[in-house]
């Protein structure tokens, strides 16, 4: 009916991790009773997986997105939490590693079997693009990816070399979560020297394309609904490695990456790669015999707090000048020296899925059958007012919430923190979720002894819940 609907409409929408899957997961999980939990999502999506009252019955194994430091101290409890870590890059391990972390190892995914050199002139004749020289890109518009620092340093690169040759292909889309792609190029004065991917609304034909905004010409069609490309509306995996391989030199420019892909797809196709000498990039590019730019400087983010780098733009201009002045054959030369790299270190879906193979081996199985854990929950007690906020909170979690495990862990220090502060920020169900707030506007909320005693009964609750359900579930 339209009042269930609405209702389940206001649940969802209730917490922003039911954009993830929490309000599905422990049923999901109770139905299948789950030995193991894998996840390979960003730490602040799946939260609840590690928060779940069946959390004692599964292990879990998480693969974070280690893109920067520090880390912050919620994702570190999250880390912890997990039965095991593993880890996309070997810069990502060694940076968990460094706080006392124990990371299983390093799982470096491969990429499809499309992803490999094919005729560089051939493939620039069908797009149109002659005997011209392409520099790329191929990333998601994010707030990360330094667009405005590329564009300046390919204008630069323009100006100082004198070259009319030379062309910009972003594989990115106009309007996504990050830059105004359309005032940036306006900006940089050279939209006659850029290129997009374009995708037809009308008939779904995918091309490469002179920047012209949004809705042109379809090639192939006549249509004039071609918009470029996006996460919803992106090219198939043939036809992004044909604009791989139309490239001459690709460039990894981005404050931070968890992996940046993009340079390793590029190498399977024979492309030099060169990337900001920072995070994974740092350790990507040398597995890629590429070349790194040392950042300028590095600032701490305000959201994550995680510090991000400051590209050199001026040293990418004089390593843009250098680069094509080289004779094309060294030019391929270098090409042939990244896809070496990509080889040893990218090439093998099997060695990655060994690395899981182990891990998973590693953690035994779930235990569903383990005795009930339905606990009784103390009553609000008169004294409470005269207790601190360290005995308070002890008090709580031990003998109402039920779990004196979570003492002295990020959760109970928390709690301490926003009871002197008389406040919280995490919204609504996400208590230990303060990145909520990459996704979703938190909100400033009463936070006294009756909040965390009412924070602590509803877990207790929702555990009692389902642990009744769980036994009285047959296997």
């Amino acid at each position: 009916s339209d009042l269930d609907n609405k209702e389940a409409s206001q649940a969802y929408n209730a917490d922003p991790s039911n954009h993830f899957g929490k309000l599905a997961f422990e049923q999901v999980v109770l139905d299948f009773k789950c030995d193991v939990i894998l996840s390979i999502k960003d730490v602040w999506m799946d939260r609840f997986m590690v928060e779940s009252p069946l959390r004692p019955y599964y292990k879990y194994i998480y693969m974070p997105t280690v893109d920067g430091v520090p880390q912050d101290p919620e994702w570190l409890s999250t880390y912890k939490d997990a039965d095991a870590l593993l880890t996309y890059t070997d810069w990502g391990k060694k940076v968990l590693e460094e706080y006392g972390l124990n990371v299983f190892g390093t799982a470096a995914a491969s990429v499809e079997p499309c992803f490999q050199p094919l005729p560089k002139d051939q493939i620039k004749k069908n797009f149109g693009f002659g005997e011209s020289k392409i520099l790329g890109f191929v990333s998601r518009n994010q707030a990360r990816k330094q667009f405005p620092n590329l564009l300046h340093a390919f204008r630069d690169f323009l100006r100082k070399a004198g070259r009319k040759d030379v062309f910009l292909y972003l594989h990115t889309s106009n309007h996504d979560m990050g830059w105004d792609l359309a005032e940036l190029i306006k900006e940089s004065g050279v939209s006659s020297k850029i290129i997009l991917t374009y995708i037809c609304r009308k008939c779904g034909f995918p091309f490469p394309s002179l920047y012209s905004d949004e809705n042109i010409k379809c090639k192939k069609c006549g249509s004039n609904a071609a918009v470029a490309s996006n996460v919803q509306n992106g090219v198939p995996s043939e036809i992004l490695a044909q604009i791989y391989n139309c490239m001459d030199l690709y460039v990894q420019w981005a404050s931070s990456e968890g992996s940046g892909f993009g340079a390793v797809e590029a190498a399977a196709c024979g492309v030099p790669v060169i990337e900001t000498d920072y995070s994974a990039m740092s350790d990507i590019s040398r597995k890629l015999n590429s070349e790194q730019i040392e950042p300028i400087a590095l600032y701490k983010e305000i959201t994550t707090k995680r510090l991000m780098a400051v590209p050199d733009q001026n040293v990418l201009t004089e390593k843009l000048i250098e680069f094509f002045n080289l004779p094309t054959d060294i030019q391929r030369l270098m090409g042939c020296q990244a896809r070496e790299g990509f080889q040893a270190n990218y090439s093998s879906w099997g060695k990655a899925a060994k690395v899981w193979e182990n891990c998973i081996d590693s953690v035994g199985y779930g235990s569903w059958d383990s005795p009930p854990r339905v606990l009784p929950i103390a009553q609000p007690q008169q004294y409470f007012g005269q207790m601190s906020h360290s005995e308070f909170t002890k008090f709580c979690i031990t003998h109402v919430l039920g779990q004196p495990e979570k003492l002295n862990t990020y959760f109970h220090l928390k709690a301490i923190r926003d009871l002197n502060y008389g406040f919280t920020t995490s919204l609504p169900g996400t208590f230990m979720d303060e990145c909520s707030q990459l996704f979703a506007k938190p909100q400033r909320q009463n936070f006294g002894k009756q909040e965390f005693y009412n924070l602590c009964a509803n877990l207790a609750n929702i555990r009692n819940r389902w642990e009744n359900i769980r036994c009285n579930t047959k296997r």
